[in-house]
């Protein structure tokens, strides 16, 4: 495998952690009682947030791959 095909890999898999690692600290309805509109907008930017990291994660496994397959 190429170096930059392993760089892109490690990025991915590094991601990967910390977005499930930002998915288990998702906002909680017991901390937003009686303020339903701020919860849903918490909810709505962590749900942002996580769709952020999925693009960044699609990104560099598309490039590892890209990288990969250039290598053979």
């Amino acid at each position: 495998m190429s170096d930059m095909a392993e760089d892109h890999a490690k990025v991915y898999h590094a991601l990967q952690e910390a977005l499930e690692k930002m998915a288990s600290a998702s906002p909680h309805g017991r901390d937003y009682i009686g303020r339903e509109d701020v919860y849903q907008a918490a909810r709505q930017e962590h749900h942002e947030q996580l769709a952020s990291l999925r693009k960044m994660m699609d990104f560099h496994l598309a490039k590892s791959i890209h990288c990969f397959n250039q290598a053979k």
